[in-house]
């Protein structure tokens, strides 16, 4: 895990998971690889791996145009 996920899980919500993130040796490059599928393993509960991808795709995303 790099310092861009030990800072960014908790920024978003998710510190309880960085140990899961770790183990799995998820760095950024794995992170915005990462698909719905495999953070089925990674984030079981549904609620918490939508906002997770809901994060990930602010992430992947940034410029984001309201109309």
């Amino acid at each position: 895990m790099d310092d861009f996920m030990k800072k960014w899980l908790p920024e978003i919500g998710f510190k309880h998971l960085t140990n899961k993130f770790e183990e799995q040796e998820i760095d950024k490059k794995a992170l915005l690889l990462l698909t719905e599928s495999m953070l089925v393993e990674l984030i079981p509960i549904m609620g918490q791996r939508a906002n997770f991808l809901s994060e990930l795709e602010k992430l992947k995303n940034p410029i984001e145009v309201n109309i």
